[in-house]
């Protein structure tokens, strides 16, 4: 084997830990195969038609999240299909950094996926922030309720039950947001994904990820 082509692939399969292992596997094979095909024998013309591998590695892993197959995912909205679709989000960015692309094409990707960011970013602040207002609200009436129920009971039990229903309303509402919160991630995901679809189809490289979609 050569030392050069077995030193590129084991840093290639160092950078693919977030990959399945049976797509890790299929993928170094398939690199594996590619270079010693192609007679790159020296890490100079491997890294002039591949790219280090790190760069390899993030075009490979934005493939990947391109090109999975649904059935991976599960089919109702859960937290696990949200992390898969965050994780998916970020190597697709990554993907999308390390090719070749025009200044303007550039430019608009990066404000699509900027506002895709900043809006997850300020649905789960406002999330959290209501969700800490009602608490701290709820709480607070209870504590007055508390004071005031040895001296204006009534008046304490109005406060006493106000706070009972904010804090009940919280309850309720936190599942609602959650599932919410996972439609929106789940959404930014497709539109993630076809952008990194028509990206990605233009390029010279090629995983075997790809090549088991294309049989």
């Amino acid at each position: 084997m050569n030392p050069d082509i077995e030193a590129y692939i084991s840093e290639l399969s160092a950078n693919l830990q977030g990959l399945p292992e049976e797509e890790r596997q299929d993928t170094e094979e398939f690199y594996r195969e590619y270079l010693l095909d192609g007679n790159l024998d020296s890490r100079l013309a491997i890294e002039q038609k591949l790219g280090t591998p790190q760069q390899l590695a993030r075009k490979i892993l934005a493939d990947y999240s391109v090109n999975i197959d649904n059935a991976h995912y599960p089919k109702k909205i859960n937290p696990q299909q949200s992390h898969h679709d965050l994780r998916a989000i970020w190597w697709i960015i990554l993907g999308m950094l390390a090719v070749p692309i025009g200044f303007p094409i550039l430019i608009a990707l990066g404000a699509i996926i900027l506002a895709t960011i900043c809006v997850i970013g300020g649905l789960l602040i406002g999330f959290w922030g209501l969700i800490v207002s009602l608490i701290i609200g709820g709480v607070m009436l209870l504590v007055k309720a508390l004071v005031l129920l040895g001296t204006q009971w009534p008046v304490g039990l109005f406060y006493g039950g106000w706070g009972l229903i904010i804090l009940a309303i919280t309850a309720l509402i936190i599942p609602a947001l959650f599932q919410f919160m996972q439609f929106i991630i789940a959404a930014s995901g497709r539109l993630i994904r076809r952008l990194g679809h028509q990206v990605f189809k233009k390029q010279y490289y090629q995983t075997a990820n790809k090549e088991k979609h294309q049989q």
